[in-house]
């Protein structure tokens, strides 16, 4: 009987002594929570630096299409404003070259009505180089605007 006594009192100690108390079961839940916790919010900090990258790298994108698509407008319109200017020089040379024949001897033909088509020539010449300097002004504006937008892009490369 002191036999089982003895045994039983060293298995209650063995058994108090090797089991963790409810406090350090509580801590150990703890910790790891925490460290879950920790994991997460990782987690979490890496894919909002994953969201903003991705963020960026859109906008670029949609930035880079822009300007792609804005150096193609611009190459068209110097493209149209060339057309447009050398047919307004072919129409300089046309509106000359009628300068020239008012300028000559018409039977019939006052020199009051002679002074007054020159005098309607001239403006019209006047109005048509008036709109070559504007395609060229436009010219430069547009290869300007072309070298920009070219710079822009390279850029992105």
């Amino acid at each position: 009987m002191k036999n089982i006594i003895l045994f039983s009192i060293l298995a209650g100690i063995i058994l108090v002594g090797c089991s963790n108390s409810q406090q350090e079961k509580e801590k150990a839940q703890k910790a790891t929570l925490d460290s879950l916790t920790n994991v997460i919010k990782v987690a979490q900090d890496r894919k909002a630096v994953i969201d903003s990258v991705a963020t960026t790298v859109k906008a670029n994108e949609d930035e880079k299409f822009s300007i792609k698509d804005q150096i193609s407008d611009f190459t068209n319109q110097i493209t149209g404003t060339k057309k447009r200017l050398r047919n307004l020089k072919a129409n300089l040379e046309v509106e000359y070259n009628r300068l020239e024949k008012i300028k000559e001897f018409q039977l019939l033909r006052t020199s009051d009505e002679r002074e007054a088509q020159i005098r309607n020539q001239s403006l019209v010449i006047q109005n048509v180089q008036g709109a070559i300097e504007e395609c060229e002004s436009r010219l430069k504006d547009l290869g300007n605007k072309l070298t920009d937008a070219q710079t822009k892009f390279s850029q992105y490369k």
